[in-house]
C-alpha cells in the first residue's frame, strides 16, 4: 500500500545518497507504450539511442532543482506523439508538471536535450530548460519553508502560471501581503487575494462540493490537468491530502478496499453508508468522485473522456462532468468498480472503510 499524505517527502527522504545504476535503469525501462502501439524501426532505434543508457554510470548522483513553468513530462525523451486509434489519446504523454514541482535529476538523454527526473509521485522525461537546477541545500530549504496553496487554475504571479493545488512558498509576510520565491530565483511581494490561500484549507465536502462544480466542463485532457486521476490529485492537494498520479497508484493508496457488487442496489446501498466527496470509486484506468445521493440517485463527479450508457450507446463528454446515474443511464458504471477509498477528513487521518466482518 501507498501512504497518503506522505508523499512529498519521498525525494527529501532519498537525501543525496548515491543510487544504483541498476536501480536507475529499471525505472527509465520499466515503462512501455500499451499493445497496439506500432512504431518504425526507424523510430524505436531512436528513441533507444535516445534513452543514453549505456552513460549511466555504476553509482547516479541526483541533481537537483524545480520545474520552472507548466511543462510536459513524457514517457521517452522525444516530442514524438504516439497513438493507437484515438488520435486525443498521445501514449508518449505522462502527465502535466506545474510551476516549482520539486524533482531530483537522475539522467540526461543522447541529445541533451532531456532530464530524467523523479517528483514526489511519478518519474518521466522533461526537457532541460523547463528546469532550474539548484544546490541541493536550496532544494532542501525551500520545500521547507511555509506556503500558499493556489486554489484555482492559472494563477499569474510573476509572469508564472500556477494551477490549482500548486504550492508557492514564501519567506516573509505582512498583513496583507507575502514575499513570494519563484522557481526562476526570483522574489516578489504579492497581495493576498481569494485564490491563494496560507497553508492547506481546511477539508469540507461543501468546500469541495463547489470546486467540482465550478470545474464542471474543463476539457479531458489525456495526461495534462484534467484527465480522470489528474482532477483527484490536484483537487484533494488544495487540503493537504497527496495522491499518486495515477488511478492504478492512487487505487492501491493505504485505507483502499477492493471490492465487486453484484447489483446496482448493493452498490447504492453501500455508498450511502460512506461519506460524499471524500469517497474515492476505481474501476480499471479511472476514477470517480461519490458526491452523495440526488433524488435518490448515485451521483458521481469525474474527467470523462468517454464510456456506453446502459443502452449500448456511446458516451462521450469528453470533460469534467456530474453523472446521475440512474438519470444519465450509467448504472452500469457499478460493474467496473474494483475499489473504494475513504480519504483522512484531515491531515491527521479519519479516513477509512468498514466492511461486513471487518474492523
Amino acid at each position: 500500500m501507498i501512504p497518503i499524505l506522505v508523499l512529498i517527502t519521498v525525494l527529501t527522504a532519498f537525501a543525496e545518497e548515491l543510487l544504483d545504476r541498476l536501480q536507475v535503469l529499471n525505472w527509465i525501462t520499466e515503462d512501455h507504450y500499451p499493445p497496439g502501439v506500432t512504431l518504425s524501426q526507424e523510430t524505436l532505434e531512436h528513441i533507444k539511442k535516445q534513452l543514453n543508457l549505456d552513460k549511466i554510470p555504476p553509482q547516479v548522483k541526483p541533481l537537483y532543482g524545480f520545474i520552472l513553468h507548466r511543462t510536459d513530462m513524457k514517457l521517452y525523451p522525444t516530442e514524438l506523439k504516439v497513438y493507437r486509434k484515438d488520435p486525443h489519446m498521445d501514449y508518449n504523454q505522462y502527465t502535466t508538471l506545474e510551476a516549482f514541482t520539486p524533482v531530483k535529476i537522475l539522467h540526461t538523454s543522447y541529445d541533451g536535450r532531456w532530464y530524467y527526473v523523479q517528483t514526489p509521485w511519478i518519474r518521466g522525461w522533461v526537457k532541460r530548460d523547463a528546469v532550474a537546477v539548484v544546490p541541493y541545500e536550496d532544494w532542501e530549504r525551500v520545500q521547507t519553508l511555509p506556503f500558499l496553496v493556489v486554489l484555482k487554475d492559472d494563477v499569474l504571479i510573476g509572469g508564472t502560471a500556477f494551477g490549482i493545488g500548486s504550492r508557492v512558498p514564501y519567506e516573509e509576510k505582512t498583513e496583507d501581503s507575502y514575499l513570494v520565491l519563484l522557481p526562476d530565483g526570483r522574489k516578489l511581494w504579492i497581495r493576498k487575494n481569494e485564490f491563494l490561500h496560507e497553508g492547506f484549507l481546511k477539508f469540507s465536502q461543501d468546500d469541495i462540493r463547489a470546486r467540482l462544480e465550478a470545474l464542471l466542463g474543463r476539457p479531458y485532457v489525456w495526461g495534462g490537468r484534467y484527465d480522470c486521476s489528474a482532477l483527484v490529485q490536484n483537487l484533494y492537494a488544495i487540503y493537504g491530502i497527496e495522491l499518486p498520479r495515477n488511478s492504478a497508484q492512487q487505487s492501491k493508496t493505504e485505507g483502499s478496499v477492493e471490492i465487486r457488487f453484484e447489483t446496482y442496489q448493493a452498490f447504492k446501498n453501500f455508498l450511502q453508508r460512506l461519506p460524499p466527496f471524500q469517497t474515492l470509486l476505481f474501476m480499471k484506468g479511472h476514477v470517480m468522485i461519490y458526491g452523495g445521493i440526488e433524488d435518490g440517485d448515485v451521483v458521481v463527479y469525474h474527467a470523462l473522456y468517454g464510456t456506453k450508457r446502459d443502452d449500448g450507446t456511446e458516451y462521450y463528454p469528453r470533460s469534467v462532468v456530474k453523472n446521475l446515474l440512474q438519470r444519465d443511464r450509467l448504472t452500469n458504471l457499478y460493474r467496473r468498480v474494483t475499489a473504494v477509498l475513504v480519504l483522512p477528513s484531515s491531515q491527521n487521518g479519519g479516513g477509512g472503510i468498514r466492511t461486513p466482518g471487518g474492523p
